[in-house]
């Protein structure tokens, strides 16, 4: 094996460096008709081996983002990583339904288990109170956007099927059930695919992904869902839209709307 194939890191050398080129894919810094840098050019950009470039080369062969041309060398595949899905963080039940028109879901566990205390504390329950505990992953065109596990009291779990959950949006199910949603808190931060949520979305263990928590009230303000999602940032990204604070100052800004999420 390359000396540098591992590094320092817990994520494989080869696997970084494929990070960074799909990035650039992604960012559009190598033109369809131009080809890319040898192998010997990125390994000196990069500081890493030929052994290593070939073999991030071939993983980003396999992914399709790129292809050999005999004699003419390597060029990205124009198009490849497709245009991904956009969350608004604004307008709540319409996002969350716009994004559940645009992909499929697949569930890969329902069950009813005792709240752990994040959880409890979370919906506001007793810790070991029954909650309907979900874990789906949705995809677009055969490719997994992101992997959703989905905590509920156990009596509003209970207005829906396991079949429901399958082919439907939680959301409209909470709604049917008596819930009506009217806000949620959500953070969003950077999390790295692990040995669970690696083969569910589809990624190597060690890959970027987004991550978002949101607690989802209804209009009492009572939590009616606990939801931990991670996103592929090449299937999903977040967008904000801000404008001057109006008081004088340089560094305030402000929502245009008012997030919701």
């Amino acid at each position: 094996m390359d000396r540098d194939d591992q590094g320092a890191g817990p994520v494989p050398l080869y696997h970084r460096l494929y990070l960074v080129l799909r990035q650039q894919i992604e960012d559009g810094r190598f033109p369809a008709e131009v080809p890319l840098p040898g192998e010997l050019e990125i390994s000196k950009q990069h500081g890493v081996s030929r052994i290593t470039v070939r073999r991030t080369m071939e993983m980003l062969t396999a992914d399709g983002l790129i292809e050999r041309r005999r004699g003419r060398g390597t060029f990205a595949r124009s198009g490849a990583l497709g245009t991904p899905i956009t969350g608004q963080l604004s307008g709540l039940a319409d996002n969350l339904s716009s994004y559940a028109e645009h992909t499929t879901v697949t569930l890969h566990s329902f069950e009813y288990i005792p709240a752990s205390p994040i959880v409890a504390a979370t919906l506001e329950i007793e810790e070991g109170g029954s909650v309907q505990k979900a874990v789906r992953t949705r995809s677009r065109e055969g490719v997994p956007v992101s992997l959703l596990t989905t905590h509920v009291p156990a009596a509003l779990g209970r207005t829906y099927t396991r079949e429901e959950l399958a082919s439907g949006s939680l959301i409209r199910l909470l709604e049917r059930g008596g819930a009506r949603v009217d806000s949620a808190d959500s953070t969003i931060t950077a999390k790295l695919a692990d040995a669970f949520s690696a083969p569910l979305l589809g990624v190597q263990v060690g890959q970027p992904l987004i991550a978002l928590t949101r607690t989802v009230r209804d209009e009492k303000r009572r939590p009616i869902e606990y939801l931990s999602a991670l996103y592929r940032p090449d299937q999903y990204e977040v967008r904000l839209s801000m404008s001057r604070d109006g008081s004088g100052s340089p560094n305030l800004w402000r929502y245009q709307q008012k997030p919701e999420v």
